[in-house]
């Protein structure tokens, strides 16, 4: 007899996703200390997704005295985050998303099959907005601020990043996209290259571990995920599970040539052909803001810098707590 599956859990509070960008956010590569400011990890106990945790006399829900309607461009977890805080305060938030539902960049970034915690996460925001009833225009791509400005107060720009681009490598247009790779799932393959080293190759290259696929890792610098944004904690573990499922991983190494079932490896005592399947651009990615600055235009999350989510939801609040 085979036992019915579990009923999904339903959050009713904010999941924990695990990052532990408030609460841990000691951060350490190869060659390095904390890479953290020191005055800023020994904050312990805070909570990268809830803002007023350990910091209430910073962060906190002041009901205004001015209510505004504030347009939202994006409906990432910037852009939601955004509008609940706007909402509770007693503002009329309303979100423009490009696509037909909520969740922007974090759609990608949770779509692997381990992350259990960031799409519960996700499923928590889209119950709030609505139950908040929060207006939300999908499908509405707003590229030029001046086509709604007229019908809002204040607009906030959450528009996120895109994946950064290297021309210079001869063939770099036959990358794909971590969307391309992890949500629409259009990258087959058994063999697959991540130009990139840092937290979005490593897991995605973990994800495919799990699948039985067999990814490569080329790094320019001296070591896996050397960046703030992720802990030390997380950062270990992908260290050690690229190492214990023998994933050929290339530092102070680069890809020079990117061709139809090959690329070329470049490495401090070799250049060699290596044969695969697809190249996943893993280089970063870079701020993608809608409209100039402006008076009553504010911006939130990646727009503004590559950050983490950390970033995006307390920046959600210094900005919300100002209107």
């Amino acid at each position: 007899m085979i036992s019915p599956s579990p009923a999904p859990v339903v959050w009713t509070r904010r999941p924990c996703i695990r990052c532990h960008n408030g609460c841990f956010n000691f951060s350490k590569a190869n060659g390095t200390e904390n890479m953290q400011s020191l005055g800023d990890s020994l904050h312990l106990g805070r909570c990268a997704l809830n803002p007023p945790t350990m910091q209430h006399n910073r962060y906190k829900i002041v009901p205004t005295k001015h209510p505004k309607k504030v347009a939202i461009i994006g409906g990432g977890v910037g852009g939601m985050e955004c509008a609940l805080v706007l909402k509770k305060r007693g503002h009329t938030p309303v979100i423009f998303e490009k696509e037909d539902q909520l969740g922007g960049l974090f759609l990608t970034a949770s779509a692997m099959t381990f992350k259990e915690n960031d799409k519960e996460l996700i499923a928590w925001y889209k119950r709030e907005i609505a139950k908040a009833g929060i207006e939300v225009r999908f499908n509405t791509e707003v590229n030029d601020l001046g086509t709604i400005r007229r019908g809002f107060d204040e607009i906030i720009v959450c528009t996120g990043s895109v994946p950064r681009t290297m021309p210079q490598i001869k063939g770099f247009d036959k990358t794909h996209s971590f969307r391309e790779l992890l949500r629409e799932k259009s990258v087959e393959g058994d063999k697959i290259v991540f130009l990139g080293g840092g937290q979005s190759s490593c897991e995605a290259a973990y994800d495919l571990v799990l699948a039985g696929k067999h990814p490569v890792i080329v790094e320019y610098g001296n070591d896996l995920v050397a960046a703030q944004a992720t802990c030390l904690a997380n950062t270990s573990f992908l260290r050690d599970a690229m190492e214990y499922h023998k994933v050929p991983v290339y530092l102070h190494s680069t890809i020079t040539e990117i061709g139809d079932g090959y690329c070329v490896i470049k490495t401090p005592t070799e250049t060699f052909r290596c044969e695969c399947d697809a190249v996943i651009n893993g280089i970063g990615f870079v701020p993608a803001p809608v409209g100039p600055k402006a008076p009553h235009v504010h911006r939130v999350g990646d727009c503004v810098a590559i950050g983490n989510l950390r970033t995006v939801i307390w920046r959600a609040w210094d900005v919300c707590m100002r209107i």
